[in-house]
């Protein structure tokens, strides 16, 4: 086994809202690893929404194969805690460190993630979070290879109240959805204000790594768990909801400021750690890794992502290659659910204007490279080929994933906690039925 210590670093709800993939976020920490690294431009989330997103990053399976169907805080758990990567990293002899937040488990229960030190488990300060693993990677001294897991809150809502000196919000473009007004540049401002403090604890770590001679032998990974917090993103099968970043750097395998166009989901971190390990990776993972400098790659010719339950059950799965996107909603509600969007200004005006009476399509078919921002889904679509082509793999990886949303009779862990469809609340809850 290869000595590589690995640094794993998650944000929340931020999607690619970042400066390497051409925003006017700021993130200049970012941006060095950025230049020093490689970038995924077509880098997608197994799952929209949170629990579910990093159950898959921490797994290399499907929330449906792992269990995570909602949220940990609310009764949702992997079926074995055993495979999680810091457990599977612990068990091979790794140092492991949690710093800041994790979604992964109740925060009770935290130890049963594999992590031999957990610090700052219950604050969203970035600069603590990463002053506290600053000083840890200055005092480490052991022989064994370390893998820490930092992870900031900040830009999930509520965004900072105080909009940064560096963001104007005459000068700030809301995302392509939304009409561009002064409440929305002001949301956003809001928003990169927040990932501001993130990028600083970004930089925090990369310079401590750098003063203690470490990049040589360390993978860095930043990423998020999916879309920003706005409607139609966040929680939505769509690349506003499933594209998110990925930034990897180490020497000789990623690095050179390469930008990779090739795509790739979150459950191919896991294999490609065991590739970098050198060591044989679980027979349950996926054969793809991330493509990269040193080791040959099985290009994918399909991402999936799933939804299942948020705050309320939205069962759906879809399909993705280059240019199209099929998607199909497994049960038969129509009206929105939205207590699956979380709370804002963006929420706040789109129901004044007509929210409510907006209506979902149980099946939808997108050419992204004449529609890339899936507004328009094509008519008459199961008549094409590349439908056929999509709906087929679909379904066989439903099939192949023993997806248990096949089975007529499934039912959802009764422990888990529900927001009722119809209800707006997320707050309002309820317990699953047997």
């Amino acid at each position: 086994m290869k000595n590589i210590n690995i640094v794993l670093i998650h944000t929340h709800d931020t999607g690619r809202y970042i400066s390497p993939y051409g925003y006017n976020a700021k993130t200049n920490n970012i941006q060095r690893i950025a230049n020093k690294g490689s970038v995924y431009r077509n880098f997608f989330t197994a799952a929209p929404t949170c629990s579910p997103s990093r159950s898959s990053l921490m797994t290399g399976l499907y929330p449906h194969q792992n269990g995570m169907y909602g949220l940990a805080h609310r009764g949702s758990k992997l079926h074995d805690y055993s495979l999680h990567l810091s457990n599977y990293l612990k068990n091979i002899d790794f140092e492991t460190a949690l710093f800041g937040i994790q979604h992964e488990i109740d925060k009770k229960k935290v130890n049963e993630l594999g992590y031999n030190k957990t610090f700052c488990t219950t604050t969203t300060d970035s600069i603590k979070i990463s002053s506290t693993a600053s000083k840890w990677i200055k005092k480490y001294n052991s022989k064994k290879p370390f893998f820490i897991s930092i992870g900031y809150f900040d830009t999930h809502r509520e965004y900072v109240k105080k909009i940064s000196e560096n963001f104007n919000p005459n000068w700030i473009r809301p995302p392509e959805l939304f009409l561009d007004n002064k409440q929305m540049r002001e949301d956003m401002a809001k928003f990169y204000s927040s990932l501001e403090k993130i990028d600083k604890g970004i930089g925090k770590i990369y310079d401590t790594l750098k003063e203690k001679r470490k990049l040589n032998n360390t993978l860095i990974l930043l990423t998020t768990d999916h879309g920003i917090a706005w409607p139609g993103m966040k929680c939505n099968l769509n690349d506003h909801g499933t594209g998110i970043f990925l930034i990897a750097y180490l020497k000789n395998v990623f690095e050179g400021g390469v930008v990779y166009d090739d795509l790739t989901s979150n459950i191919d971190i896991f294999p490609t750690i065991c590739k970098i390990l050198e060591i044989k990776k679980p027979k349950y993972l996926n054969p793809y890794i991330l493509p990269n400098k040193k080791y040959k790659t099985k290009k994918r010719k399909y991402v999936y992502s799933e939804v299942n339950i948020h705050t309320s059950v939205e069962p759906c799965r879809s399909i993705r290659s280059k240019r199209f996107r099929l998607l199909k909603r497994l049960n038969n509600r129509k009206k929105l659910n939205l207590s699956n969007i979380d709370e804002s200004v963006s929420k706040s005006f789109l129901l004044k204007h007509g929210l409510k009476k907006m209506r979902k399509n149980k099946e939808e078919f997108f050419d992204l490279f004449l529609d890339p921002l899936e507004r328009n889904p094509i008519k008459d679509y199961k008549k094409l080929k590349s439908y056929k082509e999509l709906n087929k793999n679909l379904k066989k990886f439903m099939e192949n994933t023993n997806d248990p949303l096949l089975k007529k009779n499934f039912k959802w862990p009764k422990e888990i906690q529900l927001t009722p469809e119809n209800a707006e609340n997320p707050e309002i809850i309820i317990n699953c039925q047997d």
